[in-house]
C-alpha cells in the first residue's frame, strides 16, 4: 500500500514517540487476513464486541472490528499498555477521547475512514481531526460545492478546467471535514463559515475564517497523499507540524494485546 510521490509512507514502529511539534498519521485498510482479525477482536471491549455483531454485513463487521482494534493497538504502543486495559469517553459529537487511567494523558487523536482506508491522526497537547474521501464516488459535487463551500471557495472550483473540479472538490471537502473535526464542530458546523485552500495540489493549506468573534486559537492544515483514489487531509490546533506518516498493520504485532507494552 504505497503512496503517491509527496508522502513517504513507513513501516509502522513498534515505540513510536511523539514530541510536542510532531503529528502523526498511520494508515490501514480493513482488508487483514482471519488470525489477525480475531486478535484485533480478542483486544476490543465487551460493548465494541456488541457493536460488531449488531453489523448486517460481515465486510461492515469487519472492517469496524479492524478499525477500532488498530486504533487499541496504535494507542497501545505510545502508551506503553495492553491495548485490553485502554477505555475511552465521547465528545458530544462522538469524538473518542481516552478515559480511566489514561484520562490524563496528553496524548490526542482521530480517526476517518473511506472505502477500503482508514486514516488515524496522533498529536500531543493540540487537537487534531483527520479525513479521508474516496474520490470515484458518483456524486453531484458541484451542487454540493455550490450549497455548502464558501463562496470565495466555490468561486475558486468553476476557475478551475472542468477536468480537474471533481478532484479538487474533495480535496477541498477532506480540508474542511478535518478541521471541523479537530474543533469538534466548531463555527455552528457551519462549513461556509471558512475557507480552505482549493488547489488539490497544495500540500500547505491556508485558512481563513469568516467568523470575526472567532479568535486566539490559530491552526495548522496540511493535505495528506494517502494513496490513488484517495484525497486526505489533517488539522491540527497550533503553528507548525512535523509530520510522519506509517503504515499499520505490522503483521508482528497486530492486535497482541501487550506488545506494546513495558
Amino acid at each position: 500500500m504505497n503512496g503517491n510521490a509527496g508522502t513517504l509512507w513507513a513501516d509502522a514502529p513498534d515505540r513510536p514517540t511523539l514530541r510536542a511539534e510532531d503529528v502523526h498519521i498511520w494508515r490501514s485498510t480493513p482488508d487483514v487476513d482471519d488470525g489477525i482479525l480475531q486478535s484485533l477482536g480478542r483486544d476490543l471491549s465487551e460493548d465494541e464486541r456488541g457493536r460488531a455483531e449488531k453489523f448486517h454485513f460481515e465486510k461492515d463487521r469487519r472492517r469496524y472490528i479492524v478499525g477500532r482494534g488498530a486504533l487499541r493497538n496504535i494507542l497501545s504502543r505510545y502508551l506503553r499498555t495492553d491495548a485490553r486495559q485502554l477505555t475511552f469517553q465521547y465528545g458530544p459529537r462522538g469524538k473518542p477521547l481516552l478515559a480511566g487511567s489514561f484520562e490524563r494523558e496528553p496524548l490526542r487523536f482521530n480517526l476517518a475512514h473511506s472505502g477500503g482506508l482508514v486514516l488515524y491522526g496522533f498529536a500531543l497537547g493540540r487537537d487534531i481531526g483527520v479525513d479521508v474521501e474516496r474520490t470515484d464516488r458518483g456524486v453531484d459535487f458541484m451542487n454540493i460545492a455550490e450549497r455548502f463551500f464558501s463562496a470565495r471557495e466555490f468561486e475558486a472550483l468553476n476557475r478551475l478546467h472542468a477536468a480537474e473540479r471533481r478532484h479538487a472538490f474533495f480535496h477541498c471537502w477532506a480540508r474542511k471535514e478535518a478541521y471541523l473535526k479537530a474543533t469538534g464542530g466548531g463555527l455552528s458546523d457551519r462549513l461556509d463559515g471558512f475557507s480552505v485552500t482549493m488547489d488539490p495540489r497544495s500540500e500547505h493549506v491556508e485558512l481563513a475564517r469568516h467568523d470575526p468573534g472567532d479568535h486566539g486559537v490559530s491552526w495548522t492544515l496540511r493535505s495528506i497523499d494517502a494513496g490513488p483514489g484517495y484525497a486526505a487531509a489533517v488539522s491540527v490546533e497550533g503553528v507548525g507540524a512535523a509530520l510522519s506518516c506509517w503504515n499499520w498493520p505490522d503483521v508482528k504485532t497486530a492486535g497482541s494485546g501487550s506488545a506494546a507494552s513495558g
